[in-house]
């Protein structure tokens, strides 16, 4: 049996038609799928405004925090100049997220008896605690970076690249990229 919406073949007792969404069982004619674009239009936008619905609470209580965690999350981030999907509305300025730790005494120390355990281990490892003081480090650095970007009210960065340095008790780490606003195309 083929749909006779657009002649696509259901195979194996198919009823909904993968490439428009018929539904031969509906007694509508599948009028459902007919609008399955208006209809998960009206979906999205419903979840949008549940979505300012709890922003703007959020402000109203003074959740500033909760707001800022929010666009950290949504942000997007790439390494590239532009975004697949998005055109970039407006640029923001270059942004950076720059950390220096002086690592310290007991946290050197807990990441040397890491390495040592690795070292000692079998087998090819990474040395894991100070693979886990670069996270820590990038990670903030990322965050701050992100924070740098929602001041300047952009909601995407690109070009971003990143500098790690970590030399005697020192770790620093500086990411940079371009602030933008983009929107789906």
């Amino acid at each position: 049996m083929n749909c006779p919406n657009c002649g696509v073949p259901l195979m194996g007792g198919m009823y909904v038609c993968p490439k428009c969404k018929y539904d031969t069982r509906e007694k509508d004619g599948g009028e459902y799928f007919k609008n399955y674009k208006d209809i998960k239009k009206q979906e999205e936008e419903k979840k949008l405004q549940a979505l300012r619905a709890q922003e703007e609470e959020d402000i109203r209580m003074g959740k500033l925090d909760a707001i800022r965690d929010r666009l950290r999350r949504e942000m997007f981030m790439t390494t590239c100049p532009s975004l697949e999907g998005y055109r970039i509305v407006k640029q923001c300025g270059i942004v950076f997220g720059e950390v220096a730790f002086k690592t310290g005494f007991f946290k050197s120390l807990s990441a040397t008896i890491d390495n040592v355990v690795d070292i000692f281990s079998f087998g090819d490892k990474e040395l894991s605690g100070t693979a886990r003081l670069l996270k820590n480090a990038r990670d903030y650095a990322l965050m701050k970076l992100k924070d740098e970007a929602i001041n300047r009210e952009a909601n995407a960065i690109v070009g971003v690249d990143s500098e790690s340095t970590v030399g005697g008790d020192i770790l620093h780490i500086t990411i940079t990229g371009t602030a933008v606003v983009v929107e789906k195309q």
